[in-house]
């Protein structure tokens, strides 16, 4: 699963844009390096892995994300670079099913906070 959320790119999924999951893969793969920002509402951390809902920037619901762990907790702000989307993903180690969850590098936004 490490190589999973080292791997690469995203965006938002469309039928041009995404390919289905290469071999062994639990995710389509989309856009190489598109990214967005958002504000952490919820985080859980399991085992080197950090499961975050994000509320992105310009969006209504929070996204559910997954990364390599990262030391946030809820209120931080988030820049993302997702590399692919699992649409009904079931983590065993949460014991939940994620309608979509989106594999990706979390790094603390640049942006100030006041």
């Amino acid at each position: 699963m490490l190589a999973l959320v080292i791997a690469a790119g995203c965006g938002a999924p469309s039928s041009s844009s995404t390919r289905s999951a290469p071999t062994g893969m639990p995710f389509a793969v989309g856009r190489v390096g598109e990214g967005f920002a958002g504000r952490v509402v919820a985080v859980q951390h399991v085992d080197g892995y950090s499961y975050v809902a994000a509320l992105v920037d310009g969006e209504d619901a929070p996204r559910q994300l997954v990364s390599l762990h990262k030391d946030i907790v809820v209120g931080d702000r988030v820049d993302v670079r997702a590399f692919g989307l699992a649409e009904g993903f079931v983590s065993r180690k949460l014991g939940r099913t994620f309608e979509r969850l989106w594999f990706v590098v979390l790094s603390p936004s640049l942006e100030r906070v006041p």
